[in-house]
């Protein structure tokens, strides 16, 4: 993570002084009783090839700093990195039994305080900011179930419950409400649920304190979708928009400019701090 965070520095310093957003997604949150520290809580990544590794909270902690190092040493006295560590919600849980969605959340918080409070000691929080992220994607895990338990919106719940450096939590998914979507009941059983509403949409990007949207912008419909909850639900403060060109859709400056064109007109005061194109897995 060091020589991929020196990379990323190395980049970003030819590119302006300027904020910069990465996100690290490391996957989908789970438990193994047998991984050490922050209750056994941590996530399976995305290497299909290594058959979904787990990787503990630890791990990931120090996987982070070492990024942060190599970022912070390969840039000269600008830019300033906005760095996210995130997860996301395809079938959190994915085996049920001891694992609870919202301590999972609660345990991220004091994961992002503790990278949070290493940078600090090490020099480096001056030009790194630490937020969480959550990739909440409504054809993922349903925001309840049809007895209106929590699932995303579980860990989002936990989050904000235990944060104890108020670092914001970026909802870096989509706002496609009413698509079909399930969750894993607590016998490991994938079930289906109720679509997600645009109230829920709102909820998990902008409902708690430390969540901010930080909304896919791939195509229009991405962005209609957006609007549809802004005018029908209610006011959000956008953090950025995500693009994943070239792997499809518009670049990174479209994807703003567009999302930005779109949400003008009914928010005179709207400003996006960032665009991303960059979701590491």
């Amino acid at each position: 993570m060091r020589t991929l965070g020196a990379s990323e520095g190395s980049f970003d310093s030819g590119d302006g002084c300027r904020n910069v957003t990465n996100i690290l997604d490391f996957g989908q949150v789970g438990y193994e009783a047998s991984s050490s520290g922050y209750g056994g809580y941590g996530a399976y990544n995305f290497d299909s090839g290594a058959n979904y590794p787990f990787v503990g909270d630890g791990a990931i902690g120090a996987l982070v700093n070492s990024y942060a190092y190599g970022w912070y040493h390969a840039v000269g006295s600008c830019p300033h990195l906005e760095l996210a560590v995130a997860v996301n919600n395809y079938h959190e849980c994915p085996f049920g039994g001891a694992c609870s969605i919202s301590q999972a959340g609660s345990w991220w918080g004091s994961l992002i305080s503790n990278i949070r409070s290493y940078l600090a000691s090490a020099g480096e929080s001056g030009k790194i900011t630490v937020r969480a992220a959550d990739d909440a994607e409504a054809g993922w895990d349903c925001y309840a179930t049809s007895s209106n338990v929590q699932v995303t919106g579980a860990f989002l719940s936990g989050y904000n419950s235990n944060n104890p450096s108020s670092a914001d939590l970026l909802d870096f998914g989509d706002a496609a409400a009413g698509s079909s979507c399930g969750y894993v009941s607590s016998t490991g059983t994938y079930l289906a649920g109720p679509a997600w509403s645009q109230t829920q949409i709102y909820e998990a990007a902008y409902g708690q304190t430390a969540d901010y949207p930080f909304p896919e912008a791939y195509y229009s419909g991405q962005i209609s979708d957006w609007y549809d909850v802004y005018v029908n639900v209610g006011y959000m403060n956008f953090f950025g928009t995500l693009s994943q060109y070239p792997r499809g859709g518009y670049s990174p400056d479209q994807a703003s400019t567009n999302f930005y064109n779109t949400l003008k007109p009914v928010d005179s005061t709207l400003v996006l701090e960032s665009s991303s194109d960059s979701v590491y897995q």
